[in-house]
């Protein structure tokens, strides 16, 4: 729906766990292979599963790139901002020239059991798009959810 490429991630080992991944019919595409795992403060996956887990902010915070966060307050900042907004946005954090959006997937405890997300070049999602085109991860979240029989925290 996106053109973009789309993951699904789990909260693995203090990490994001690529679990699936349909790949973008883009000649230049980001794809992040099955099996993999990123880290949780700077991709949009690992911050979907942190806004909504009860869980620490992690410390000692690895810089990938100049965009990056790295200060724990300002990480808690963001991880508010996701959480009222109900998307996660990576904007160059982990790799330069990758924006990333993603979306929490709920089980029937209605915890956050795994993230959607699309990912692309920042020459194809601009900041401006970032409202429009977290509409589809969302709605896309929302049905897998329901396939699962889960249901978002009240």
């Amino acid at each position: 729906e996106t053109g973009e490429c789309a993951h699904l991630g789990v909260l693995f080992q203090g990490k994001v766990l690529y679990i699936d991944q349909v790949e973008s019919p883009q000649t230049l595409r980001v794809n992040a292979e099955v099996g993999v795992s990123a880290p949780l403060h700077c991709t949009a996956l690992g911050k979907v599963l942190l806004a909504w887990h009860a869980c620490d902010v992690p410390t000692g915070l690895h810089r990938f790139t100049d965009r990056t966060i790295v200060d724990a307050e300002v990480l808690r900042t963001e991880l508010e901002k996701t959480w009222q907004q109900g998307y996660a946005v990576d904007d160059e954090e982990f790799t330069q020239g990758v924006r990333c959006i993603a979306a929490p997937v709920f089980d029937v405890n209605r915890e956050a059991v795994a993230g959607l997300s699309v990912s692309g070049p920042t020459s194809r999602i601009s900041l401006r798009q970032l409202d429009s085109l977290s509409r589809p991860v969302i709605e896309a979240a929302a049905r897998l959810t329901e396939a699962i029989g889960g249901a978002p925290p009240d």
